[in-house]
């Protein structure tokens, strides 16, 4: 059905001169990580959480200052890299995701311009270990104190980080309160409950002593 409905897609744009949909990058976002396996068995997981097609072949995902354009990366899950309103793909990382990293995802090879990151998570350390810094410069990612970040805590063997979807993602500030590690769900909507962000938690959490 996916596959049918990109095909109709092209069509219309063919038939009716239309052009690329002028979605908004942010509505894409990072919405699982599994990194507590062998290496090789590490993914990512990037979800369309907007209500128009994005084309992210030539984005690029960042952790520990080593990237990769996606379109370089291993389908696991999905048909391409065009995701339809609501569409999963995850692809093999290719990437080292330590239990202590982080993941940036950028519309282009330009890592430290904050205007080219879309999404970020950092887990297991609250240290910078790649690009902590370019986050919170865009108002992603906090930073309570110079060079501290939040995290979200290290997975246990055989667990995934997920996105609870609510509140933050993309272009908005997310804390790690809003993945949580449990059973990885490959290729389908999370299934966990995390505490919506407020303003008002995150004012308590950092306000200054």
């Amino acid at each position: 059905m996916v596959l049918r409905a990109k095909l109709l897609a092209a069509v219309a744009s063919a038939v009716l001169g239309l052009g690329p949909a002028s979605a908004a990058d942010t509505d894409v976002v990072i919405n699982e990580v599994f990194y507590t396996g062998p290496p090789a068995e590490d993914w990512i997981e990037l979800k369309n959480t907007g209500n128009e097609t994005i084309d992210v072949n030539d984005w690029f995902v960042c952790a520990q200052f080593a990237y990769l354009e996606l379109s370089q990366l291993p389908l696991l899950d999905g048909d391409d890299l065009v995701l339809l309103p609501g569409e999963i793909v995850t692809l093999s990382s290719f990437i080292p995701l330590d239990n202590a990293s982080d993941l940036g995802l950028y519309t282009a090879f330009a890592f430290v311009d904050t205007s080219r990151m879309v999404d970020f998570v950092q887990w297991g350390t609250p240290n910078e270990v790649g690009r902590s810094g370019v986050a919170a410069a865009k108002g992603i990612w906090t930073e309570s104190s110079p060079g501290v970040y939040d995290f979200v805590p290290t997975a246990a063997a055989g667990e995934s980080a997920a996105w609870d979807g609510a509140n933050s993602g993309g272009g908005l500030l997310t804390l790690g309160t809003d993945f949580a590690n449990g059973v990885p769900t490959r290729g389908q909507d999370n299934v966990i409950q995390v505490e919506p962000t407020t303003w008002a938690g995150v004012k308590d959490r950092y306000r200054d002593e």
